[in-house]
């Protein structure tokens, strides 16, 4: 949490400087702590209060996840397990992105869902984006990438999807193009990058 207070502190241009140089996170949580902090102040309470929203948030979220997936009892029951988990709750007590990570990464797999069973371009774009969105909360949400695939195969999607979920995919890959150049040119080269 003092990473977190600190780096919402400093100027928005060594913010992004910090994370790219010693820092080994995606933007997105401390961008917009360094505006909630501008907002709201800097108290305990204020700076864990984006993290309490995110994950309380979660909970409907998986709901809707969980409905989709294997229906209503048991996507009530998995929300009320996902409410009373100590980890869960306990990362949401935090000024750290772990309920923001969670919350995008849970977008993506609903955005996922409904554009695999309805197949129009916008539910593709709305998965792209929220994908990408996702990149920027955590890296480890480059892991969902195959988690997506294998729903895709378990479902037998037909083929037409597995193209929309490739173009998808690729959006959300460009929209993560400017962080990856940007954390290139301040860890000397793309093989700095591998050092994350």
């Amino acid at each position: 949490e003092s990473l977190s207070l600190t780096e919402a502190r400093v100027p928005f241009s060594t913010l992004l400087s910090n994370l790219a140089s010693w820092d080994i996170h995606p933007p997105l949580y401390y961008v917009l702590l360094h505006g909630w902090v501008a907002l709201a102040g800097a108290s305990a309470p204020v700076l864990r209060l984006p993290s309490v929203l995110f994950g309380t948030a979660c909970v409907p979220l998986l709901y809707l996840v969980g409905r989709r997936l294997v229906g209503p009892r048991a996507a009530l029951l998995a929300a009320a397990l996902g409410a009373a988990s100590p980890f869960w709750v306990g990362h949401s007590d935090e000024a750290r992105m772990y309920p923001l990570y969670l919350f995008a990464s849970l977008a993506a797999l609903w955005a996922l869902l409904r554009a695999a069973e309805r197949r129009d371009p916008g539910g593709w774009i709305a998965y792209g984006l929220i994908t990408g969105v996702s990149l920027y909360t955590h890296y480890f949400a480059i892991l969902m990438i195959p988690v997506h695939l294998t729903y895709l195969l378990a479902i037998r999607a037909p083929r037409r999807v597995f193209y929309a979920w490739a173009a998808a995919g690729g959006m959300a890959a460009l929209t993560f193009v400017p962080w990856l150049l940007f954390l290139a040119s301040r860890r000397g080269g793309l093989s700095g990058i591998g050092s994350l």
